[in-house]
Order: structure tokens, then sequence, then C-alpha cells
């Protein structure tokens, strides 16, 4: 990817304050802001200050280091020293973090979201060009195409088009729009043309593609019509390996133990595979390549197993979501629009937390009730106590005709689900298990079958559970599967297990 700007600035042509700074579309728009200052008048400086105020901003505050805040209090004397200090060097431009706090006060969601995916990349690329772009400006066209002009540019999901039109003559009048369509594979997020506007300067229309099929964006005027289709996306191969986390306790309750993957690993799905002595409190991730566990239990060690996708060039994207509730006994979580499920997560955090105390609590669901929502539940003894129950849902950004697929079972007279289809990929087990009432049900683990002694030749899961008699027909339990296909085939599954030691 170039180190150019100009695709990330075309998403805030529409906010004129922001419009007027970009001076240079090449440049960040810290660069931008950086230059602006010092070219400024102290005038100029008390006006755009108003806009900003009516927009809801005040980036004032942390920028000019002179003056009190939004209101316009500082004075033309401290102006001066400000842009002295800028000549000086002694200000530095804003973060990206500072100027995505400025720019989502002006913006929508869907458009923030696009905006911080294209300046993470370029910022990306230009680590080794501080001075910013590598590609000069669009030349000028010496010899302009008359009528409607178009031109495309994708970001990921994200695609730029860039419309206008150089008129024939002097009495040539603008193109009016009659129709503006996107299909249902993509949605128009900025930009978005309405009947009987008139396009009588460049227009800058943001899409993303939310969907593996093709779309078409078809924008209809009163004289000419342009199509663009935006073609079904390449899926990336998917190597997925798994970690085995060795945790050994060394601490009475309330243990919030971390395990951190390399950077260039994504993870799918984790839960443990062994019983710590004493109750598993969160088994949860905290970022794409963090798990987080907590427990109240005595000292002993336990082992989790991790399922990560290994992408060093950055080619997919893992989310994580997650829904809180207080005082309830279950939980659902859904993933946003355009993932696809992989697995979830739980943590119950009590408040306060009494760290002297066992808390008799179990798991008892822990699975994907569809294709979109991750849920979890508790049971035990819970008269007296106050806590809060989160479930969070581990999405991968869907890509081409990448699917998943969710298998069920209610056999009740085997403690493991196989998978047959070969074309299938297994990336996560979940559990229901059904409780007499008086008794605390717990899942203890869930465990890629090939990974167990005698289950090197198999695919699927395995999983383990309390109370039981040792007859898996005395408990009523349903167990899922979650598996992704690549359309071409192309899902690597590492053999064996990498360790790591908490």
């Amino acid at each position: 990817m170039d180190c150019n700007f100009k695709d990330c600035n075309e998403m805030l042509k529409t906010i004129p304050v922001l419009d007027e700074i970009i001076k240079d579309e090449k440049f960040s728009f810290q660069s931008n802001l950086h230059q602006w200052f010092k070219a400024m008048t102290f005038e100029e400086y008390k006006r755009i200050k108003t806009l900003f105020a009516e927009l809801g901003v005040d980036f004032f505050v942390e920028y000019v280091p002179v003056g009190g805040s939004g209101s316009g209090n500082t004075t033309e004397e401290e102006y001066k020293q400000f842009k002295k200090y800028l000549e000086e060097g002694k200000i530095s431009n804003l973060s990206n973090e500072q100027v995505f706090s400025l720019v989502k006060k002006t913006i929508s969601k869907e458009v923030m979201d696009a905006y911080k995916h294209c300046i993470t990349n370029k910022t990306s690329a230009c680590i080794n060009e501080p001075n910013e772009p590598n590609e000069p400006s669009d030349p000028i066209d010496p010899d302009p195409k008359y009528g409607l002009n178009h031109k495309i540019k994708k970001n990921g999901s994200y695609t730029s088009l860039v419309i206008w039109y150089v008129p024939f003559n002097a009495q040539d009048p603008w193109p009016i729009v009659e129709n503006f369509f996107v299909s249902e594979s993509a949605k128009c997020l900025s930009g978005c043309l309405k009947k009987g506007e008139k396009l009588n300067s460049e227009h800058v229309i943001i899409l993303e593609k939310i969907d593996s099929k093709e779309a078409t964006v078809s924008i209809d005027f009163d004289k000419a019509s342009v199509v663009i289709f935006l073609e079904t996306d390449k899926v990336p191969p998917i190597k997925i390996q798994r970690f085995r986390v060795n945790y050994n306790i060394q601490q009475l309750s309330g243990n919030l133990l971390k395990c951190t993957l390399p950077s260039d690993y994504k993870i799918l799905s984790a839960f443990r595979i062994s019983k710590a002595r004493g109750t598993l409190l969160g088994d949860f991730p905290k970022s794409p390549n963090e798990w987080n566990v907590r427990l109240n239990s005595l000292p002993s060690n336990f082992v989790t197993s991790i399922n990560a996708i290994h992408d060093p060039n950055n080619e997919w994207e893992v989310k994580i979501f997650k829904n809180k509730v207080e005082n309830m006994n279950q939980v659902q979580c859904e993933i946003g629009e355009g993932f696809i499920l992989t697995g979830g997560g739980v943590d119950l955090t009590f408040k306060p937390l009494d760290e002297d105390m066992r808390y008799l609590v179990g798991l008892d669901t822990f699975y994907p009730k569809d294709k979109k929502t991750w849920a979890v539940s508790i049971n035990g003894q819970l008269n007296g106590l106050q806590w809060e129950l989160t479930a969070y849902a581990i999405g991968i950004k869907k890509k081409g005709n990448l699917e998943s697929n969710i298998m069920v079972s209610n056999d009740n007279t085997t403690w493991s689900f196989y998978l047959d289809d070969k074309s299938l990929t297994p990336v996560s087990g979940g559990f229901q298990l059904n409780v007499p009432n008086r008794e605390i049900g717990d899942i203890l683990g869930i465990s890629a079958i090939d990974l167990l002694p005698g289950g090197e030749s198999e695919r699927g899961f395995a999983f383990s559970w309390e109370p039981t008699t040792g007859f898996v027909a005395d408990s009523k339990f349903i167990k899922h599967v979650i598996s992704l296909k690549h359309p071409d085939d192309n899902i690597s599954l590492q053999p064996g297990e990498s360790e790591i030691n908490v």
C-alpha cells in the first residue's frame, strides 16, 4: 500500500471546515493541520474555532498550549506565542487517536470505521517514509475527458468512488441525479446521492462491501449513467495454529491470568481443557491476540487451548464483541454485520469480590445460538450476591465466499462430536448442559479431538462436564461445532500445539 493519504482525506470532504484544512490531499490530516496553523492569522483562528465549536468539537484545548478552552479566551499575544512554538518545532502533530476523537464528532460511525481503517493502513505504509507521500499528486490531464467521469479506489472492504462532470461548453448544464442504486452486497456510507441533486463539482461516495457477492452501484443522471461493479473478494489462505497454555496458579483466588500471543496471530476461539481446583469465573478474549482467565480457586495447574489464525500479512480482520448484564444468569452477544462467528468467551465478576470466599457457581451453557450469536449462562448459589455477567463473541471479517457452518448434536451417549465432511475445518465447540435444580453444572473442558490420545486422525471436539456419575447417558446435553469452509479449500490446520507457560 502506498504512503499517500488522499483516499482517507476524501472521506472528510463532506465537512466544509475539515475540507478547508486539507490543502494537500496526499498528506495526512495531522500534517495539513500543522501547516494550516502556521499560515493562519489570529482572525482566521477565531473564525475557525467558532466553526468547530458549532460542531461540538474543541481540539484546541489539546493543540494550543495557551489560553482557555473553546470559548475564544486565547488572546492575540498568546496566539503569537503559539505560532512561535510551531515555527520552533516545539509542538508536534496530533496523534491518530486525537484526530479520531476530533473526526468522530463530525461524521457517522460507519464512515468513522472506514476512515480509521484507511488511516491505520496508510500509517503502517508510511513507517519507513516519515515525510509521508511517496507518490506525486495525480497529474492534471492536459486533454480533459468531457462528460461524466469517475474513478474508484479500494481499501480493504471500503471503496471510494469519485464522480465528476466536465461540461462540453459554457452552455452545457450540470447533470441532475435521477436514480442512485446500491445492491444488497454493499452499502453507501457517505456521499449517497439523492434524486434531484446537481453534480456541479467533484463528488465522493464511500461504499462498504458487506457481502461476498459481486455488488453493483448504478447512478442515472438526466444526460448520462454510470454503473460500477465491485467484484467478489479474493479469499486469502487461512493457516490455523493451536496453542496449549499451561497455567500454574501461585495465589488463592481473584487471579486474572493473561496470555498474549505474538502479534501476527489472531484468536478464533479458546477454552480450558482441564479443570482447575475451584471455580472458573472468566474465560475470554481481551483483544485479538490476548486471552484472559479469571479464577476463584485453590492453587493448582490447568490448561487452556487456543485456536488462532496466523496472519503475518494482516489480510484478515478479527474483532471482539461483548455484551454485559447485571445480576442475570444468562446473556448473549452478537457479532457485527459482515463478520463470521468463530467462537466466544465469558466473564463473571462479583461486586465486591471476596477473595476469601469460594463461589459455588458453574457455567452450564457456552455455545453458538445461531450464526451471529454466542450465548452463555451460569447456575449455582447466587442468592444475596451482586455480579456482572459478560458474553463475548469473536468474529472474522467475511471475504469472498468464505462460509461458516454450525452443526448440532443431541446425542447423549457420547462425549465427542466428529466431523465427517473433509471440506469443513472445525474452529470451536459449544456445549449446553441440563442439570437438576439442586446440583451445580459446570462445563470443564472443550478440546480438539485430534489433540487427544488416540484421536490423531479425527476431526471435531470433545467435551467434559460435571456432575457426572461416570455414565454419559445420565446427563442431558447438546453439543455444537463451528467450522469454516474456504472456497478454494485453502485452510491448513497445523498439527500439534505450540506450548506457552503462564
